[in-house]
């Protein structure tokens, strides 16, 4: 199974060895390992998802309001994006894209076994040129084909996607870079199918997005 980047598989750990001077047993996810020492904070902890005594490192989200999510895929880690379009829009750097008028970035990726119920996603939009809040032009990401994010861009209310210089593309418009952090999403299983994409009606060279530092957690 490919495991995402920076995960070390081969050490083996004992329930009860110690971690960073915090001890608990060796967990299968974040949130199982949260239950067993709730006063962990944010970090990279090992984790045996499959329960076969070999340990992985994970990045394990803890911040109070929702702890014990597991991220399964890191920027540049594991997963599989299609089309593989990689470009950039200047000061604003490296993007996969640039997309526009019916595109659709799909994401396959696998949980890592890690038991899960729920997944979310924390990326960025690059959002380029002229979106239109009249016309309902919003960015999209799904997760089975259900929608699970949508966010209204208009680029002549430059806040709404921090659309306020221009960097790449028509030089009349500003393009700006959007965070993006789903809510939770009702998910299990270990198979990952998430898609991203737009309801732009306008040739790529008027409207246009591009995505980049995607990371899925799960709990």
């Amino acid at each position: 199974m490919r495991r995402r980047r920076g995960l070390r598989r081969g050490h083996r750990l004992q329930v009860g060895q110690c971690d960073g001077g915090a001890c608990a047993g060796l967990q299968s996810s974040c949130l199982a390992l949260h239950e067993a020492k709730p006063d962990l904070p944010s970090g990279t902890y090992p984790l045996d998802p499959d329960g076969d005594g070999q340990a992985a490192d994970f990045y394990c989200d803890m911040e109070a309001d929702s702890p014990g999510w597991t991220q399964v895929v890191a920027p540049g880690g594991a997963g599989t994006f299609d089309p593989a379009v990689e470009g950039a829009c200047g000061d604003l750097g490296d993007m996969m894209g640039p997309f526009g008028t019916g595109d659709v970035l799909a994401l396959t990726a696998t949980a890592a076994q890690v038991p899960h119920t729920e997944l979310r996603v924390v990326a960025e939009a690059v959002v380029m040129d002229s979106w239109d809040a009249f016309n309902g032009e919003q960015l999209i990401i799904k997760l089975d084909d259900v929608d699970i994010y949508t966010h209204l861009c208009d680029s002549a209310a430059p806040f709404s996607c921090n659309q306020e210089t221009s960097a790449c593309g028509n030089g009349d418009i500003g393009d700006g870079l959007l965070p993006i952090a789903t809510e939770a999403a009702a998910h299990d299983g270990d198979a990952i199918a998430l898609s991203f994409t737009s309801n732009l009606d306008e040739p790529i060279d008027d409207e246009s997005w591009g995505i980049r530092e995607v990371s899925v957690f799960v709990k």
